[in-house]
């Protein structure tokens, strides 16, 4: 029970937000948050997120309990709880800032982004390391190798998400661009190194 306390919480207060919002919103509201030509019904765009947030939550950890091995399965749900708590506040901020934005305070989706994706990165890459080898993960690498790869993965996921914060102090024409460009950079690192390790065992 205590893996769905951070789903529920999370949920419960983007529900309020949603609430107590709901009467300043517009009707249509704007969800690609540059030159707006995409919008949404705000009854479905309120409840999105809320709904999204129960949905991905009971996915991931069902998906844990179909690991045989009963000590990997106790370590998984840790650390697999852990990253989807990180993974629902950062589904709630996304919502305030959606729900702020339509009330016009003067947000900067650049920087929004490059916070959030770069805190992200850091916490999950402190857990990454910790991470056991399920039964059905494919492929299969011998345990030296997967802890190496895995810490790799970690450190790898921290320096970028550092560097992604910074991001946030250069001139907001040039984040996304340089944002894109280094998360090009990180997928092919991490592929690079995970395809050098499969191939070496």
């Amino acid at each position: 029970m205590r893996k769905w306390i951070v789903p529920i919480v999370t949920t419960i207060i983007a529900v309020i937000i949603s609430i107590a919002a709901y009467d300043s919103l517009p009707s249509q509201m704007a969800v690609n948050y540059g030159e707006s030509d995409t919008f949404m019904d705000k009854r479905i765009a309120v409840s999105l997120m809320p709904v999204l947030i129960l949905v991905l939550s009971g996915m991931t950890l069902f998906l844990i309990r179909m690991e045989k091995d009963e000590n990997k399965r106790k370590r998984a749900e840790l650390i697999v709880s852990a990253i989807n708590s990180i993974a629902t506040i950062v589904l709630l901020a996304a919502h305030g800032f959606m729900v702020a934005y339509n009330l016009d305070y003067p947000l900067n989706f650049a920087i929004f982004v490059t916070l959030t994706v770069g805190s992200t990165f850091v916490l999950i890459g402190n857990l990454v390391p910790r991470l056991p080898q399920g039964t059905y993960e494919w492929p299969k690498i011998e345990h030296n190798s997967r802890r190496q790869l895995m810490r790799f993965s970690g450190k790898l996921m921290v320096a970028f998400g550092l560097i992604f914060m910074i991001l946030a102090l250069i001139p907001g024409s040039y984040i996304f661009p340089v944002f894109f460009a280094l998360l090009g950079a990180f997928i092919i690192i991490t592929a690079g190194k995970s395809i050098h390790v499969v191939q070496s065992k």
